[in-house]
């Protein structure tokens, strides 16, 4: 416990600003503050008389830029303690202290303590991490909540793995759901990763389909009503966001234009600068 106390406190100090961060806090606080009003209507600003560009995330009156998951979050936060700036990152800095509790948990469970123990603190000491907690630095609060959901719904697929047990695909494909309605495309990342657990702990192809298939129709529950409301009530920005969403493989948008090796060398500091002796033990 003692390093989920400390990740708490990490995030927590960082996030005592009495003030918002321009990029991208403000915005996501601004549409969760109006969330808060009309939970499914998720707006960047309410009055009809002002601007309004589909085109840019930034004067889109009807904001679908991201997906609503931990929009609510802050929403509800902010209905239940007002819009202040710690509303607003509280359920960042929970969810981290869940994820390093869930890291504990899962490496304990697939390896031995010692990894769960090292997981979790590597978790709670990095500095990109943290920064994600209170709004320091872009994606913020999307990013912190969206990696506690992920590892909760992994969390749920070893334990599906381990047990045989088929509520826990359950609770995967509805965790999976919530993932996806937090970062989009992105929770695909987990499928390859629960496929590794099924081969690794031996589950049997035709029950790994089994739980597959249950973790499928649970993610569908979660997904479907949002994605047909959002297509139904907001068609022109959704269009948009799908068309932006490719731009982003092979263009440089927003004068983000980077050079191809630009990712490698920001992983020191999004994974911590001892991933450069990975890099040279390979």
């Amino acid at each position: 416990m003692l390093v989920v106390l400390c990740a708490t406190m990490l995030r927590l100090s960082a996030s005592l600003d009495p003030y918002l961060h321009p990029w991208d806090e403000r915005y996501h606080a601004l549409v969760a503050k109006h969330l808060a009003v009309h939970p499914l209507t998720p707006t960047l600003y309410s009055d009809p008389k002002l601007p309004n560009d589909p085109t840019n995330w930034t004067a889109s009156r009807n904001w679908v830029h991201k997906p609503p998951g931990a929009l609510w979050c802050i929403a509800l936060c902010i209905k239940l303690i007002g819009a202040i700036p710690l509303a607003v990152r509280l359920p960042s800095i929970l969810l981290s202290a869940l994820s390093a509790f869930l890291l504990v948990q899962l490496g304990a469970s697939m390896a031995s303590r010692s990894v769960g123990f090292w997981a979790a603190l590597l978790f709670a000491v990095n500095g990109h991490l943290i920064e994600l907690a209170p709004g320091r630095t872009s994606t913020d609060h999307v990013d912190a909540i969206f990696v506690a959901v992920m590892l909760a719904a992994l969390s749920s697929a070893w334990r599906m793995c381990a047990t045989r047990k088929w509520w826990w695909a359950m609770f995967f494909g509805a965790l999976f759901g919530a993932s996806f309605l937090t970062k989009s495309w992105p929770a695909f990342l987990a499928l390859p990763v629960v496929y590794m657990m099924l081969r690794g702990a031996l589950v049997p192809w035709r029950m790994g389909i089994t739980f597959l298939g249950v973790g499928i129709a649970a993610s569908l529950i979660m997904i479907l009503p949002w994605s047909i409301y959002s297509q139904l009530h907001f068609p022109d920005e959704i269009a948009l966001e799908h068309l932006a969403l490719w731009s982003h493989v092979n263009t440089g948008v927003e004068e983000h234009e980077r050079p191809w090796y630009y990712y490698l060398a920001q992983l020191p500091m999004m994974q911590g600068e001892l991933i450069s002796l990975f890099f040279r033990g390979r």
